[in-house]
């Protein structure tokens, strides 16, 4: 599995639990060993844990009454010393248990869990219609790489392979799994083009667009809807069709999450989403973490479906 996990989370909402000091500082302690261990940018990561624990005492760490409070406030520390938005702590019951413990594999097959949360959510196609010759798709997901989101992709395409223009709107979509985002890029841009260099603590590799079953769309305009919202693997989508010059983005700034990440499971009770890799893109030199993808058109977020819409009437009547 190759993915870019999503910020999804962060607005998800959690029931209050007591805490104790032994517990408060079992976590902190816990945080800073798997950042040390595990985080993508070692420098970073060392200079940071002496800061942080200076920072997580037991006498600040006792001012959140309970599990949801704690693991804000590390949240909002780690966050703010790293800039990371992937770095984040939650209480273990706001995490789908099919996400911890997974180390991170771009080989490894989505588990049951993830292609029956595929399935439940119609492989994040909200919708995807054509009216007056412009096709638009509503995604507020990319969920796991599998033959069946390969086909649900391939299906949803086909109807529309006539359209003068391609809407995606992705201003509620907070991310999923890049490889996902590889296969559905791959209608629109031919076979062979490298869109980004991933890069872990232990390897490398490159994501470059292939030979796809289904429609190939290489010369349809595509517009792409933005928000504060649209996340990790959605920014991906993004910033690689604005990379190639393949699409006009519509909309707001992103969210600014990058970086690939894990969810592990720390201090029983709780779980710690570390980045374990990054990436960067061969059309800009870097990526949007912490900036953000910026939309070419800039439009208020519920406005940007119809002025998207009057750009693909002014560019083809």
């Amino acid at each position: 599995m190759f993915a870019v996990v999503s910020l999804l989370l962060a607005a998800a909402a959690a029931p209050a639990a007591p805490l104790d000091d032994v517990k408060r500082q079992q976590l902190a302690d816990a945080v800073l060993a798997r950042l040390a261990a595990k985080y993508v940018f070692k420098d970073k990561a060392a200079a940071a844990v002496p800061k942080l624990r200076a920072l997580w005492t037991p006498q600040t760490l006792a001012k959140d009454p309970d599990k949801l409070a704690l693991a804000k406030h590390l949240t909002a520390d780690l966050r703010a010393e790293l800039h990371d938005k992937h770095l984040a702590v939650y209480p273990v019951e706001m995490i789908d248990a099919g996400m911890l413990d997974q180390t991170f594999d771009p080989n490894a097959p989505p588990s049951a869990a993830e292609l029956a949360d595929a399935r439940a959510h119609h492989f994040g196609i909200v919708k995807a219609e054509l009216a007056d010759g412009v096709a638009v798709i509503q995604l507020d997901g990319f969920p796991s790489d599998s033959s069946e989101t390969r086909a649900a992709y391939a299906h949803m395409l086909e109807p529309l392979a006539k359209a003068k223009a391609f809407i995606f709107d992705l201003r509620t979509n907070r991310g999923g799994d890049g490889d996902s985002v590889l296969e559905l890029l791959s209608h629109f841009v031919p076979p062979g083009v490298k869109v980004l260099e991933n890069t872990f603590l232990d390897r490398h590799w490159d994501s470059v667009t292939y030979k796809v079953d289904g429609v190939h769309l290489e010369k349809t305009p595509i517009f792409v809807l933005t928000s504060g919202r649209t996340a990790s693997a959605a920014e991906e989508f993004s910033y690689d069709l604005q990379g190639l010059k393949r699409a006009t983005l519509v909309g707001e700034t992103t969210a600014g999450g990058a970086n690939h990440n894990e969810f592990t499971r720390v201090a029983g009770e709780f779980a710690f989403s570390n980045s374990v890799g990054t990436v960067r893109s061969p059309f800009t030199g870097t990526n949007w973490e912490g900036v953000g993808v910026k939309p070419d058109v800039v439009a208020p977020v519920g406005e940007a479906l119809e002025k998207a819409k009057k750009l693909v009437g002014q560019a083809h009547p």
